[in-house]
């Protein structure tokens, strides 16, 4: 088969997405977060494509029984396996959990092409969207007592702020347009006699 690599596909019950809605408690009437203050499926597919990172060719070793292991979790469940030329068949997928299993334990290396989702960052997303839907609502009372929407509102808020914490860490390259070409000289412009002895 030749190598050939599609566009990202996230199914209702994508093991992602599933967990995603485990992090967050979530219940689901069809399509619709129960209490979520009009989120859905939809939403929760688009925190996660919005936490992905693709890998290209990242680089395993299967066993001799053609078990592949990576320690990166939750990969799509569109990741493909291929070798230097082809893609490679698998008996057994599990990409939530970083495992396959060839069909063929030929090949001694294998690359693995795909998205990576960061359920962490995904489930603090969502669960700060439900919390900013939900802050729409009101406090009320009645002769029996009062109901209270904000502290729902803080519980999602401090679950949010707790998973954004353990989410992927991101980095980026900055270059300041006010320091010439950005070449290693650049950052550092002041010379040895600039600082004294």
């Amino acid at each position: 088969m030749a190598l050939v690599f599609g566009p990202p596909v996230l199914a209702d019950d994508d093991p992602v997405v599933l967990q995603v809605l485990r992090m967050c408690g979530a219940k689901l009437d069809g399509a619709n977060i129960v209490g979520g203050g009009g989120l859905t499926l939809t939403d929760v597919k688009a925190f996660l494509v919005d936490n992905r990172d693709e890998q290209r060719d990242a680089l395993a070793t299967p066993t001799d029984e053609g078990e592949v292991y990576v320690p990166t979790r939750w990969w799509g469940a569109d990741a493909v396996l291929h070798d230097q030329v082809d893609v490679l068949a698998t008996d057994v997928a599990s990409p939530a959990e970083g495992y396959w299993k060839l069909e063929d334990p030929g090949p001694n290396i294998v690359f693995i092409h795909g998205y990576v989702y960061d359920t962490y960052t995904a489930a603090a997303d969502l669960l700060e969207a439900w919390a900013n839907a939900l802050k729409l609502e009101f406090d009320f009372g009645d002769g029996s007592g009062n109901y209270q929407r904000i502290q729902k509102v803080a519980n999602l808020m401090d679950m949010s702020n707790r998973y954004r914490a353990r989410g992927r860490v991101t980095q980026v390259q900055l270059y300041r347009s006010d320091v010439g070409d950005n070449s290693a000289s650049d950052w550092f412009p002041f010379s040895d006699e600039a600082w004294g002895p």
